[in-house]
């Protein structure tokens, strides 16, 4: 559980450090501490929004966040990772042939 909480907390301080510096952006507006402002917003994000996660896949793993939360299991468990493995790899082929067929488009236009 306490797992969960990490990532709730880093979610609530990524949430935090963005609107403390939205506000101290505005107030204070220049180049320089725009770009100061990006890199800590940027600390943030990677500390607070991927890291714990991130960790969360080795401990407890990803396969007991179900009872840590309280959750039933999916049923049918083979035939539900058979599906989650075929549209895992199928987004994964689809994007780049939609990444390629929208920057094609976009050079006709240009």
């Amino acid at each position: 559980m306490l797992t969960v909480y990490f990532v709730l907390l880093g979610i609530l301080a990524f949430f935090l450090a963005t609107l403390v510096l939205g506000i101290w952006l505005r107030a204070h507006r220049s180049k320089e501490n725009a770009e100061r402002s990006s890199r800590v917003a940027h600390f943030f994000f990677f500390a607070g929004l991927v890291a714990p996660p991130l960790a969360a896949n080795f401990y407890p793993s990803l396969t007991r966040f179900d009872v840590l939360l309280g959750l039933p299991s999916l049923p049918f468990k083979p035939l539900m990772i058979a599906l989650a493995r075929f549209l895992f790899y199928g987004c994964h082929q689809q994007n780049p042939a939609a990444n390629i067929q929208a920057w094609l488009a976009l050079c006709r236009v240009i």
